[in-house]
């Protein structure tokens, strides 16, 4: 059996969201129905938008093996993306803005944005564009200094 009030106290200082834990509950029930934050989000996230991450992780996928070609189409669908992970981030740290916890609030986002990296690496170069630029000559033959003599 769990002691009731430190596993309760473990929900709350680790983030976790759970129903309140009833006496005579099972580590094991326990543990099942304990999931952080940020992961209960992110997989929420991912279950009410199937499509558009089915749509994602395909893009992402062939964007990692050939950039150059695939750039405008990750961009393009990246930005919804985007757009999604930033509501979700803020409907996830809002609640704890109002709490005792609000102090957590950083890290909270924080980690979300990590559980994002984690499933889709390049997720940070989403809106970058790749321009080829000329070849810049020499600073030596831009300019030349004279010697003086003293």
């Amino acid at each position: 059996k769990v002691n009731v009030e430190t596993l309760i106290e473990a929900v709350k200082s680790k983030g976790y969201t759970a129903e309140l834990l009833k006496e005579g509950t099972s580590a094991a029930q326990a543990q099942a129905k304990l999931i952080t934050k940020e992961k209960d989000y992110f997989k929420r996230m991912l279950t009410e938008n199937k499509d558009l991450f089915i749509a994602f992780t395909r893009v992402h996928f062939e964007y990692e093996n050939n950039s150059e070609k695939n750039q405008e189409r990750f961009n393009e669908i990246g930005e919804k993306v985007q757009e999604l992970v930033m509501e979700y981030e803020n409907k996830l740290c809002s609640h704890s803005d109002k709490g005792q916890y609000s102090g957590y609030t950083p890290k909270l986002a924080e980690k979300f944005q990590q559980e994002v990296r984690t499933h889709f690496p390049m997720y940070d170069f989403i809106g970058v564009t790749v321009e080829e630029t000329a070849v810049k000559p020499a600073a030596s033959a831009l300019f030349s200094l004279k010697q003086i003599k003293l």
